[in-house]
């Protein structure tokens, strides 16, 4: 057990103390004086005129698509749709309603026999024989030119009616004919078609097609003749694409080709000798013609602006609500442009919260119930610009115009105005001592701690009715005013409201109007002192040789005062090791060291038992002694001169000095007379 103690001991010698902590005041402005204003910061809110508002459009995108008026009392934005038709092209090629068609080689392939143009449409025919021109082919081409540059509008639809009609002769082995012909893959056939490229020819799309499948067919029924027949068109999106791609190649972005093409396929269907013959092959009419709407681009905007007064840099913003009604014309496309939005804009910077024209109906509404909350964006000592913005975030096309509305425009401001408060003083008083400048004071565990303060203003007179409180971790203790001695005073136990070390305070006094005053006390919670004394106070003991050494120890309080009970007490040292006890609990705890040897011994003594103390260790020194043996001659000499002394001394009382001084003086006279000596004369005096 006394190794287990000397252990922990040796450990904690080592745990550094803890060290007072760099503590300094603080200032803090409270808000108690505040003048707080409420105010509506647009003008002409009602679009009752053109007065103070004033409409931009955006860098990017499409300008020319966007527009904005004010009438009837609202602020309007124009989306400007348009949808346009080309129809110009119809009829029989070179007819007055479809002029400029030519003839061209299709690059690659030779013409046929014969192949032009007349009153009846395009034509051409064919006989092969076994010859090189086995696959002829012929193009008839018109460009059209587009008065719109149609990068700026959408094509919505695209319509291509041509019709062809042919006639061969029964020689042309039609695919009912492989059963009779000595060779046979694919048969012969013609194929009429309408292509659509740009004018250069070099990125072309075919938009409608028939390749004949029975023409020339003499087995069974007979198809030597086909009559007029439509010329299959492709989907919408083939031939949208066509034309698109066209006028993106074009320089200009409005021009694109029409072709009209008769290919012809004669297959070499017997050996020593085949011949088939096409008498006449012809595309009668080409109707073309397609609708397109404007383009709406993405990233077009256009916004109503009011530039309006602004916030004096000494008021403080509260809150600012911005408010307004919306509506829409006629729907809103929300396929085509599902987050296009209008937009809220303080000096050019955007609130997070926007509006998206798909919920805009043709009513008006509110944009947003209560208003949107920009305080974020308001910016003092420079005028307040709203921007109410229309953004187009898609791309589409619109065929007619909408209008989207706003109305009742409200901004409304809540600002205040900090009046400053008046300047204040705070001294701290920790257990009787200022300790303002070094707000740290050290205590035992148990100990009451006095915090005092005194609050004044900047002359130094007391303000009375302050709040002043003590914050610590967990506890907020309020402090009590003492109106004699201007000063505010709280009691705290070092051990209900501390911890032990180091403790971190807050003291914040407040008074309406007055600077808030911050200071931060720290204190240091240590264990009580407490040191091991001998009842007598001595620390030596001298005892004889072979007797016992009765200990008698006291635990002294040093903070408190008083002597520790209830805790152990050990010894070691020289004489072993042991334990003293406290039966009658008075206090004074007592061992017996029994049949000590002769010597000098050092007994230490400690404690143990309770936390809260900081034992000191004590060393007590046994002294054992064996006596000499005594010479009793000086003892008999001393005796011998003493009674000498006194016989001596007796002798000349009972002689001489027991005698009044007369009758010595008689008795001397009377001896001199009976040796015959001669005397003085003697005075008798009368009585």
């Amino acid at each position: 057990l006394l190794g287990i103690v000397l252990v922990f001991l040796i450990f904690i010698s080592f745990i550094p103390l803890p060290t007072k902590s760099n503590t300094k005041q603080e200032e803090k402005i409270s808000s108690s004086a505040l003048e707080t204003y409420e105010k509506q910061w647009i003008e002409n809110n009602g679009f009752s005129n053109q007065d103070s508002w004033f409409y931009t459009k955006g860098l990017q995108g499409d300008n020319l698509s966007i527009n904005a008026d004010i009438s009837n009392n609202q602020a309007n934005f124009k989306v400007l749709g348009e949808t346009r038709a080309f129809n110009s092209l119809y009829g029989v090629p070179n007819s007055p309603t479809s002029l400029g068609w030519s003839e061209f080689n299709n690059s690659g392939f030779l013409l046929p026999d014969s192949s032009g143009i007349n009153s009846e449409g395009v034509f051409a025919s064919h006989s092969w024989s076994e010859g090189p021109n086995q696959f002829p082919s012929v193009h008839w081409r018109k460009n059209v030119s587009m008065p719109d540059n149609m990068l700026d509008y959408s094509i919505t639809s695209v319509s291509v009616n041509a019709i062809f009609n042919a006639s061969v002769n029964a020689n042309v082995d039609a695919a009912a004919d492989s059963a009779s012909v000595q060779y046979y893959a694919i048969g012969d056939f013609v194929r009429f078609y309408v292509q659509i490229s740009d004018i250069d020819y070099k990125n072309s799309y075919t938009v409608a097609l028939n390749k004949t499948v029975y023409l020339g067919q003499d087995t069974g029924t007979s198809v030597l003749n086909i009559t007029d027949t439509l010329i299959e068109s492709y989907d919408q999106s083939i031939m949208i694409t066509a034309l698109n791609s066209a006028f993106e190649k074009d320089p200009d972005h409005s021009n694109f080709t029409i072709t009209l093409g008769i290919d012809i396929y004669s297959e070499d269907n017997w050996q020593g000798g085949d011949t088939d013959t096409f008498n006449s092959l012809m595309i009668k009419i080409c109707n073309f013609s397609f609708t397109y709407e404007k383009k709406i681009e993405q990233f077009t905007s256009v916004s109503w602006n009011q530039i309006s007064n602004q916030i004096n840099t000494s008021y403080q913003v509260n809150n600012a609500t911005l408010s307004f009604d919306y509506k829409i014309d006629q729907l809103w496309p929300t396929v085509l442009s599902p987050f296009s939005e209008i937009r809220i804009l303080i000096n050019d910077n955007i609130h997070s919260e926007t509006v998206r024209l798909s919920s805009a109906t043709i009513s008006f509404q509110e944009a947003k119930s209560g208003g949107f909350d920009i305080s974020d964006l308001i910016l003092k000592g420079v005028n307040i610009t709203l921007s109410i913005q229309l953004f187009i975030a898609d791309t589409f096309g619109l065929g007619n115009n909408l209008t989207i509305s706003i109305d009742n425009v409200f901004l409304n401001l809540t600002y205040t105005r900090t009046v400053p408060d008046y300047e204040t003083q705070i001294s701290l008083v920790l257990n009787g001592e200022d300790k303002t400048s070094d707000p740290f004071i050290e205590v035992p565990l148990g100990e009451d701690v006095n915090i005092t303060v005194k609050f004044s203003d900047n002359f130094g007179i007391h303000l009375g009715g302050a709040n002043i409180q003590l914050i610590g971790p967990g506890f907020i203790e309020n402090f009590i005013e003492n109106i004699v001695l201007d000063q505010y005073s709280v009691i705290i136990n070092s051990t209900e409201k501390l911890i032990m070390g180091i403790n971190l305070l807050t003291v914040e006094a407040q008074l309406t109007n007055f600077q808030t005053k911050i200071i931060n006390p720290s204190i240091s919670v240590r264990k009580i002192n407490a040191k091991i004394i001998t009842v007598t106070g001595l620390n030596t003991i001298n005892i004889e040789t072979g007797s016992s050494a009765s200990l008698a120890i006291l635990i002294n309080n040093t903070d408190f005062g008083g002597y520790i009970k209830g805790v152990g007490v050990l010894y070691s040292g020289d004489l072993g090791n042991g334990v003293l006890t406290d039966l009658d609990n008075d206090g004074i705890f007592n061992s017996t060291i029994r049949n000590v040897a002769e010597g000098s011994y050092t007994i230490t003594f400690t404690a143990i038992g309770s936390d809260n103390y900081d034992f000191q260790s004590f060393q007590l020194t046994i002294n054992a002694i064996t006596p000499d043996t005594p010479d009793w001659l000086w003892l008999i000499l001393l005796l011998t001169g003493g009674i000498v002394g006194i016989v001596s001394v007796f002798g000349l009382y009972q002689f001489y000095f027991k005698f009044p001084p007369l009758v010595r003086k008689i008795r001397k006279l009377k001896k001199r007379i009976n040796k015959g000596k001669k005397t003085k004369p003697i005075l008798v005096r009368n009585r």
